[in-house]
C-alpha cells in the first residue's frame, strides 16, 4: 500500500511540474514597431519598442537602405520601453528601406523592417 501511495505522489509531482516547466520556455511577447515616412527627400525614421518588463535591457541597430546600400546606421539602448527618432536626406522617387535588429536582455529578436518609396 504504502508502494503505491508513493508512485501515486510521484507521478502527481512530475505531472504537476511540467506547467511550470512550459511556462519557463514561453517566449515573451515582445513589441516593436519601425516607421519609414517621407517630407519631400528627407527620410522620417522611427523606432519604438516596448520589452515585457520595465527592467528589461533594449539595444537595437537601426539601418536605412537604399537597395544594397546601408545609408545611415544608429545604435539606440533603452530600457524597458525605447523610442528612437531621426532623420536622414534621401533622394526623390527611389525605394528605401528600414531594417532593426533588436535584442532584449542580450537575446536577439527577428529582424523587422520596412519598405517605403519616397514620393
Amino acid at each position: 500500500m504504502k508502494r503505491r501511495i508513493l508512485a501515486f505522489l510521484i507521478v502527481a509531482l512530475i505531472f504537476a511540474s511540467m506547467p511550470i516547466y512550459a511556462l519557463a520556455n514561453t517566449s515573451r511577447i515582445i513589441v516593436a514597431t519601425p516607421t519609414l515616412s517621407f517630407t519631400g527627400t528627407t527620410a522620417n525614421c522611427s523606432l519604438h519598442v516596448t520589452a515585457n518588463y520595465l527592467s528589461d535591457e533594449i539595444d537595437a541597430v537601426i539601418k536605412l537602405w537604399d537597395g544594397s546600400t546601408c545609408l545611415k546606421t544608429w545604435t539606440v539602448t533603452g530600457t524597458g520601453v525605447l523610442v528612437f527618432s531621426d532623420s536622414y536626406k534621401v533622394t526623390w522617387n527611389r525605394e528605401y528601406t528600414l531594417t532593426a535588429d533588436i535584442e532584449i536582455n542580450d537575446i536577439s529578436r527577428p529582424q523587422i523592417s520596412i519598405t517605403k518609396k519616397c514620393q
